[in-house]
């Protein structure tokens, strides 16, 4: 289901916004600090239609207060350690200046790094609270089967891009059975290796 920046899937009263926030983030409602926490999440990310100099400026922002040592806010946390399990990427991120506007066509054949990155993130998310239902287990049998978590995230992010990739293609929703088969793929082949 879709969900805009409000929190609430589209057409839900104003009057549903964080109960949806809850519903559809899967998080437990326990109070009222739970929801501002949440909504702090989302303002902190903008995880719903960031703008590509907003998602960049993120990790930007992230990897700068590490090397200032200043406290990291949010999201920025699991963003940093993403970015700590990347040092290919360390050099780019110190230059906002020369990498903010620079675009990466696939034509040329060289990996985008805040698309890597965000991915990244986006599984991260998508492990905490197991969406879609069942994600949790395949990563723990892939990071068996790869011995080594960050190997068994790109081999989830192969099969994200490609249920993304069928998704605009097609022009449809993202389909969880694409994502889904991709990786029960990814497994059968590594258990007959």
């Amino acid at each position: 289901m879709d969900i805009v920046a409000s929190g609430r899937p589209p057409g839900a009263p104003e009057a549903q916004q964080a109960e949806c926030t809850w519903t559809y983030l899967n998080i437990p409602r326990i109070g009222p600090t739970r929801i501002t926490h949440a909504q702090q999440i989302l303002k902190d990310l903008q995880m719903f239609n960031p703008t590509r100099d907003q998602a960049r400026r993120f990790f930007f922002a992230a990897w700068s207060k590490y090397r200032k040592q200043q406290p990291l806010e949010g999201a920025e946390s699991q963003a940093l350690q993403i970015i700590l399990a990347h040092p290919e990427y360390h050099a780019m991120l110190d230059q906002p200046e020369r990498y903010l506007d620079r675009d990466y066509p696939p034509e040329f054949g060289e990996t985008n790094p805040f698309l890597h990155l965000s991915m990244h993130l986006a599984i991260t998310e998508q492990l905490s609270i197991d969406q879609p239902p069942g994600i949790r287990q395949r990563y723990e049998t892939l990071c068996t089967q790869q011995g080594e978590e960050m190997r068994a995230q790109h081999e989830i992010m192969d099969c994200l891009a490609e249920m993304i990739w069928q998704a605009q293609r097609q022009g449809a929703a993202f389909d969880p059975t694409i994502y889904f088969n991709c990786l029960d793929e990814k497994i059968r082949r590594a258990q007959a290796e």
